[in-house]
C-alpha cells in the first residue's frame, strides 16, 4: 500500500513517520509483518528501522526540492506486508515530524486504513505462496518463484482439484467463468 499526502501548499522538505499493521482476527487483533518499505525517487535521502516487524519508521527528506508548494497526491513510501492469515488489516500511521519547504511543521489530518489481506497458502509440496506478477487480481505465479512460466501450468493441472477446494475462484479464475477448470489452465498457459 502507498502512503499519500493528498496536498502540500507549502512543499515538503521531509518526514518521519511510524507505520504499525495489525490483523483482526477472530475478535483480537495480533501483529502482522511489514517485510518491504519502497520510497520513490524523489526521496534520495531515506531510511528505515529492521524489517520485518508489524512496526517500522519510515524518513526522508526532499534533497533536490522537487516536491514545491502546492504539490497534490504526493507518495511518501510503498509498505509492503506479508499476510499472517486471511484477515482484515489496519495500518496506523503517527506522523513524528512532517516539514514543509520552510521547515516549518505540517499539520496532517491523518486517515488510517484498512485492508483485506488474502492469502494463498502454498501448493502441496511448494514452499512459496503463489503470487500475482502483473498484478491483475489473478494469481498467475503458483510455484511462488516471482515468474509466470510454463511451471505454474504444470502445478495447475496436478494440483487442480486442492487447488479448487483451498483458493477462492476469483483468484485463479483465469478465463472469468466463477469456476476451477481445465480451461483456467490453457488461459494460463497462453499467458506463458
Amino acid at each position: 500500500f502507498d502512503i499519500v499526502i493528498d496536498k502540500l501548499p507549502a512543499g515538503l522538505s521531509g518526514y518521519n513517520i511510524t507505520v504499525t499493521v495489525f490483523i483482526e482476527c477472530n475478535a483480537s487483533t495480533i501483529p502482522s509483518e511489514i517485510v518491504a518499505v519502497e520510497f520513490p525517487s524523489w526521496a534520495v535521502l531515506h531510511a528505515n528501522s529492521s524489517l520485518p516487524s508489524n512496526q517500522v519508521w519510515i524518513k526522508a527528506i526532499d534533497l533536490n526540492n522537487e516536491i514545491k508548494e502546492n504539490a497534490t497526491n504526493v507518495t511518501l513510501a510503498t509498505i509492503t506486508v506479508r499476510p499472517l492469515v486471511e484477515a482484515n488489516t489496519t495500518i496506523y500511521l503517527q506522523v513524528n515530524k512532517l516539514d514543509d519547504d520552510e521547515g516549518y511543521p505540517i499539520n496532517a489530518i491523518i486517515k488510517n486504513a484498512t485492508l483485506k489481506i488474502l492469502y494463498l497458502p502454498p501448493l502441496p509440496g511448494i514452499s512459496n505462496p503463489p503470487t500475482d506478477p502483473d498484478n491483475d487480481g489473478l494469481f498467475e505465479d503458483l510455484n511462488g518463484n516471482g515468474n509466470i512460466d510454463f511451471n505454474d501450468v504444470v502445478e495447475y493441472f496436478q494440483h487442480l482439484e486442492w487447488i479448487e477446494e483451498n483458493y477462492p475462484v476469483e483468484d485463479i479464475d483465469f478465463n472469468g467463468n466463477g469456476l476451477v477448470d481445465f480451461d483456467d489452465i490453457v488461459e494460463l498457459f497462453m499467458e506463458v
